[in-house]
């Protein structure tokens, strides 16, 4: 390896400045019709997946390549209409611990709580089920875990469809679990709402949330060389 690199420097100096320009300028050129390429090839996989997600009410499906796969997702964008209303929807003291107001008075939001409030405005959260009773009802959970996945399960499973996914791989192996993450993905997103907010008047407080937010759909692509389908 370090003879081959030792080579290249010694053709490289053996060129003259206008050859070295010339090809260059070609590379660069290749390289912006490889970017071209790839973003044709991404965009049509993106067009793909996100028909299928809105097919399938789902957020994230993974196709797989003979030398890796493509993950899609539906990323959400949110936007607050109303920060001061907003704010008077939360208990005292919880909007001004996970809020912070920045110089030009733009409010930028704690993760878990944009969360929160991305999933009250899409709807995608649930409250009549607990993810101990998700993973033992074999109807909705299928994968059957034992006592100590079951444990392992509860502990690592955030909601987060990428994450999740790999760790239902990690232990049950490659498969489609599409139906499996939105319902992890609900739950969590439920248990996080009754975090925040008291149960007292929950659903009028849910509503009135919904009145002050705004979030747009993203289709997302991810490429993961190597990760081929068994």
């Amino acid at each position: 390896m370090e003879e081959t690199k030792q080579n290249k420097e010694i053709k490289l100096s053996e060129l003259s400045t206008g050859k070295l320009v010339t090809m260059l300028i070609s590379m660069d050129r290749e390289r912006v019709n490889l970017v071209q390429e790839i973003d044709r090839y991404k965009a049509e996989i993106s067009a793909r997946g996100g028909a299928a997600l809105d097919d399938t009410n789902t957020k994230f499906i993974k196709y797989y390549g003979e030398n890796g796969s493509c993950a899609v997702t539906c990323a959400e964008k949110l936007f607050i209409a109303d920060d001061a209303r907003l704010k008077e929807m939360f208990p005292e003291g919880v909007y001004d611990k996970f809020v912070t107001a920045t110089a030009s008075v733009k409010y930028k939001y704690d993760s878990k709580l944009e969360t929160v409030l991305k999933s009250i405005f899409t709807g995608e959260y649930c409250f009549g089920m607990t993810m101990l009773e998700y993973l033992n009802n074999n109807a909705l959970f299928p994968l059957q875990p034992d006592a100590k996945q079951t444990k392992l399960l509860l502990k690592k499973l955030t909601g987060d469809y990428k994450k999740d996914n790999k760790l239902l791989t990690s232990i049950f192996g490659k498969g489609s679990y599409e139906e499996e993450l939105l319902y992890i993905h609900r739950i969590r997103n439920g248990e996080l709402i009754k975090l925040f907010l008291p149960d007292e008047g929950l659903g009028e407080t849910i509503e009135k949330i919904r009145r002050c937010l705004t979030v747009e759909n993203e289709v997302k692509i991810t490429i993961d060389a190597g990760d081929m389908e068994e």
